[in-house]
This record gives structure tokens, sequence and C-alpha cells, in this order.
């Protein structure tokens, strides 16, 4: 079954009158602005924005103010080069540059500690976005500097330090399908050097579907001490909650009842937490020691698709050391970085028939432990032979051990050891103000527990290779638009994937894949408080060389991976009035399968946001998918026994009013 494309002709029509909107608005006078340098830290060494030799991109705070966001996820949607696939059910699938979104592989840091779950999986509700002051994000293969864990990209959160003694705010929100939030966030210093933040967040809605129910808390303490060359801080995170969650639709029925569930209520609790230290001591102006660890714990159970699911005696603790140094005179610069990385992840996994099928079927069950021991050595070189002209260089090696342990049956036990190289290289040259040129190789490895949470894996199941070319160039035109456009191409070697279902899941290589595209953004705002932003991706991704048993995939599309990303935001800022924002993305259709013929429709989604400000207060109100769009993001070929293992999307969610009241003193 094909499902048709809908509305085609009028989403190219909304397009093009967003174009010439977007022309029109270009014509007004800009302020003159002096571009100030952007300095990265997300490399593990700052650097101005201009001397970075990949299309990383900066979400400041004036790009934060355009959004309602209800989590990290609603700031990465207008991201180029990136792809979204939202399940609907909690979890967020990240892509960038033609991958297929996956639940891992993509590293989300807040000041530098890891903030996916100990099973390094993408849970957007899991991160703190009260205190944001930018993000920074890393499209490429980083496992240079971070390893397989990075292999992904990496989105990197910086907040925003405490600017009095004692400073705070409260944000409650309430909207459609029972949505509750509230926020209570307070920070400060002491004259000493130490200084402090808390925040606590109680979430809860009955959801756009039926049977999805979410609540949860979190609180997240912070302590440090400052000094002028010395940084000690700890962060802590905790997070209790339980929901359900509604199962996908059949593929032919969720257009016509996106809001329905097929399958019984499918409850869940966990228990996450997060700890973390760091201490950067800064010893000159080119040399700084700066030692890091976090510790993650997730606990958890579920009844889904007709199978009960545990997670019991999850962790993962990390710790690294690096140090920089450099040298400079009239003529180069050049500094060194060098470290020492070592993660260890642990799990218990439980599953076996829930109590409705228990008596339906035969009783099976499966139980296994897994742990993952990585050890990795990176050194990086950044050599500056002029303002104009930058060379960044690295090289990984990381030593890959694995043990799968199944407690139901020894003989697929697995143990393994894999020890790769991840080498870097690239340039920036800035011809003149405000204009850079760019690009890079970087080599990237994926471990076999990177992919998603793996059953009976086979012994010969080698990492992941992925080999990535990017060039580009951004700066600022004389009119005063912002632009960056940057051409990719990515080459995956012993492409993992999923096989069998229910029982006989297992996981295997499938052999080449590659994609290949472009990524361009351009911004401006206006002295009259206008702003607009405009960002489209196109990205080609194939099987090169799969085949099994019975069926030849090469040559085929890539599953859930779109062809065209297109967005536009605009926006007014005025002091009397206040803000009012508005935004369109549009995705074209994507496969779900192999053989490409069952496809999730292309769609358009608007929301608008209008903010208010009233001395202390800020008032916000926002309308979220306000054409009402059906949708799905997310879809598989097999939705489990509920809907007789037929193929199924997970319907997004539909119009949603949000209205948000913030005090800050």
């Amino acid at each position: 079954m094909e499902i048709k494309k809908k509305g085609h002709i009028e989403n190219l029509k909304a397009i093009k009158i967003i174009i010439l909107i977007c022309i029109f608005y270009t014509q007004v006078k800009a302020e003159e602005v002096r571009l100030e340098p952007i300095i990265v830290t997300s490399t593990k060494s700052e650097t101005r924005l201009s001397s970075d030799s990949s299309n990383t991109t900066i979400i400041t705070q004036s790009d934060i103010q355009k959004f309602h966001i209800r989590n990290i996820m609603d700031l990465m949607r207008h991201v180029p080069g990136m792809t979204l696939n939202d399940t609907a059910t909690g979890s967020s699938y990240i892509g960038f540059r033609g991958a297929v979104p996956a639940p891992k592989g993509t590293m989300i840091m807040v000041d530098g500690i890891e903030m996916n779950t100990a099973a390094n999986y993408i849970l957007a509700e899991h991160i703190p976005i009260e205190n944001i002051e930018r993000i920074e994000i890393i499209k490429n293969p980083a496992s240079a500097l971070y390893g397989p864990a990075g292999v992904g990209g990496v989105i990197h959160i910086i907040t925003k330090p405490a600017s009095r003694k004692f400073e705070s705010k409260i944000r409650l929100s309430y909207g459609s399908y029972g949505r509750q939030k509230s926020i209570i966030h307070c920070k400060g210093f002491v004259n000493s050097g130490f200084f402090y933040e808390l925040s606590g967040t109680s979430f809860y809605t009955d959801g756009f579907r039926d049977e999805s129910t979410t609540r949860y808390q979190i609180i997240s303490p912070r302590l440090g001490y400052e000094t002028d060359h010395m940084r000690l801080s700890l962060i802590g995170i905790v997070k209790p909650s339980k929901g359900k969650q509604p199962g996908g639709m059949p593929l032919d029925q969720y257009q016509d009842h996106p809001q329905q569930a097929t399958s019984p209520n499918s409850t869940g609790k966990g228990y996450a937490t997060t700890w973390g230290t760091t201490f950067d001591y800064q010893i000159s102006s080119l040399s700084r020691l700066l030692v890091k660890t976090s510790y993650r714990t997730d606990d958890w159970h579920a009844e889904m698709d007709g199978n009960y699911l545990e997670g019991d005696d999850q962790w993962h603790w990390t710790g690294e050391i690096n140090y920089q140094f450099g040298i400079e005179n009239k003529v180069i610069k050049n500094i060194m970085l060098a470290g020492l990385e070592y993660r260890k992840y642990h799990s218990t996994y439980l599953m076996h028939p829930d109590d409705y099928w228990a008596g339906k079927t035969f009783w099976w069950q499966s139980s296994n432990d897994i742990d993952e021991n990585i050890s990795g050595i990176f050194i990086q070189n950044d050599l500056s032979i002029s303002e104009q002209f930058h060379i960044r260089m690295g090289c990984r090696w990381d030593r890959i051990h694995m043990t799968y342990i199944d407690k139901m049956n020894h003989l697929d036990n697995v143990e393994n050891t894999h020890q790769k190289t991840s080498p870097k290289i690239g340039f920036a040259y800035s011809p003149k103000q405000h204009i850079t040129f760019f690009g890079n190789y970087s080599q990237g490895i994926r471990s076999v527990n990177l992919v998603e949470t793996v059953w009976r894996p086979k012994n010969n199941l080698e990492p992941e290779t992925i080999d990535h070319y990017e060039l580009g160039i951004r700066g600022r035109t004389g009119n005063k638009i912002n632009f960056n456009l940057a051409g990719f191409w990515t080459q995956t070697n012993n492409y993992i994937i999923e096989t069998g279902t229910g029982y006989t899941l297992s996981w295997e290589n499938s052999g080449e894949v590659e994609s290949k595209g472009i990524e361009c953004s351009f911004s401006k705002r206006y002295s009259t408080g206008i702003s607009f932003s405009i960002d489209y991706t196109f990205q080609q991704a194939e099987y090169k060389n799969y085949q099994t048993e019975t069926n030849n995939f090469t040559g085929q599309s890539i599953p859930l991976v779109p062809e065209h990303l297109f967005g536009f935001c605009i926006g007014v800022n005025n002091q009397s009035f206040g803000n009012i924002n508005i935004s369109m993305r549009y995705v074209n259709e994507k496969y779900i399968d192999h053989a490409n013929t069952l496809t999730l429709k292309d769609y358009t989604v608007v929301d608008l946001k209008y903010a208010c400000y009233m001395h202390m207060v800020k008032m916000v109100f926002a309308v979220n998918n306000l054409l009402d769009e059906t949708y799905a993001e997310y879809g598989k070929m097999n939705g489990g026994p509920y809907v007789s293992n037929q193929p199924v999307a997970y319907p997004a969610d539909g119009r949603s009013l949000i209205a948000c009241l913030q005090w800050q003193f």
C-alpha cells in the first residue's frame, strides 16, 4: 500500500508566498550591526566561529525567543542538515545529513556534562530548558574528540551564569490536552567565589492521543566555586517519571483517526539521575587543564507491544582529562589539545509476554546483561597561520570491549573487542571580513550499543565506520544578511540494521550506505524590529550495497530520511506591543521500508507565538500546529501483535494552545 500525497500543490503555494514575503522585507533598510566573534566551546577548545572548519550551528538568545519551547527539540527543528522524528511517545530520533534518525548516537551536553540517559537514549524531557544562553551544534561525526558517543554529532547547551547574588523566576503554563507545567528556578553567587543554582520542574499532560498520559518531575541542583584562573562545578539531575504510550496506528488509518490508540494501556515508570563534576584550571592564556566525570543511572519498567520490559541496574560512568597548551608569535598561533577518556556502560534487560498475551501465546523469556568499556586517547592541533587562515587536525584511538550475556541461552553469549582510529582534518579561510570558506574530513565510529538496545547480536557484528566530507561558506552579505551554505558527502560501512521481530529480533551488518546533499540558512534582523530566517536541506541517502537471502535493496532510499526540509520564520519585535513570531516547516514524504513501497506523507506545520513584557512579568500565548495538520514523523514496518504485525505510523500532535505566565525577580 502507498499513501498518496495530499495538499502538495497547496504546500508549494504556501512556500512561494512566504518566499515573496521574505524578498519584500529584504528591501527594508537595515541597521548597521557589528558582528562580534562567537566563541565555540563544543570543540573542547575555545575558538572564534570564523576559524571553525565545520558548519557549526549556533542557536542564540534571539533564536530562542522565536519559539515557545516545550522541550529542547522545539529548538532543533529549524537547524539545517538535521532530521528530527518525534515518536509522540517521549522519544526523539535525531539524524544529521542523511543519517537515519536514531534514538542514540547524538551526544547532548549541558555545560560539558552529558545528558543522554544511561543507555545513551535521547529523551528531550530530561534536559532543563529554563536557563539556556546558547546552543552549539556539531553536525558531522565528532568521534575524533568524543569517541563513539559523538558519532551522530554533538548538541552542546551552554547556560547563563548568575549576574546577581540572587535571582529567580517562576513559570506556569497551561495548554491543550490537560498540559500543565510549573518551573521554579533560582541562582546566584557570593563574594567569596561560590555560586549556586536550583531548579524544579513538574509536568503533566493527558496527551494528544488516547492512552498517552505523561507525568514527571525534575530537580536539578548545581554548586560551584570560581576564581580568576579556576572553576569547579557540580551538577545533578533527578527525574522520576511515569506514563502511558499508545503505540502506532495502522498506516492506512492514522490520517483518519490520529488520536486513537489500537493497543491496551501501555504503562511504564522510570527513575533517572545524572551527576557530573567539572574542574577547569587556566594555567595561562594558552594553556589549561580540564578534568570532568559524570555518572548516569536509569531504572525503568514498561509494558509495550505485548511485552513486559525491564531495564534494571542501568548505569554509565565517564571520566576524562585533557590538557591544552600552545605557542604564539607575531605570525602564527598553535594550540595543542591532548586527552584521555574512559567510559563504562552496564545494563540488565528482561523481556517476556505481558499479562494480556501470556495466556494467548507460548511463554518465553529473554534476559541479558550488557557491558561496554571504551578507552580513548585523542589529540587535536589548531594552527592559525594568520588571522585569515586556520588548519585543524586531530585523531582519536578507541578500544571498544563489549560483553553480551544471555541468561536464558548461553550459546548466544557474545564477547568481542574492536580497536578503531578516528582522524579529522579541516581548514577555514577568511579572505575578507565576515566571509569564511571552510572544509573538513572526519571519520566516525558507531559501537553496537549506540545503535539501539541490542538483543542477541551476532558474534561477528562490526562497529559502523563513517567517512564524512564537507565544504562550505558562511558569513554576512553587504546588506547584512547572515548566511551559511555547505555541501556534504557521507559513506557508512558495516551499516547495522535490525532484523526479525519479537523473540527473533537481532542485528547484522548490511554493507554500505551513502548520503549527500546541501544545507543552507539565511537570516536578518532589521532596525524596525522585523526579523526573518530561512533554512533548507536537501539530502539523498541510499543503500550502496545491501542484499539479503531473498532481496536486493541496493540503490533504494534509506527509510525515514526525507529528501527536502524547508523552514521559515518571521517575527516582529515591538517594545510597546510585544513580540509575535510565525514559523513554518515543510518536510516531504519519506519511506518506512527498505523496499521503498510504504510512505509517510509530506506535511507543513505552522506555529505561532506572541509574548509581551510588563516589568518583571512575561506572558506568552502560543499555538502549535496552527493549521491542525494531520501527519506523522515516525513509522515502522511492524507495529506488534495489537495491529497484527502491520506497518504503523505514530501520529504527531494536532493543534494545541498554550498560555504561559512568568515572574522574574
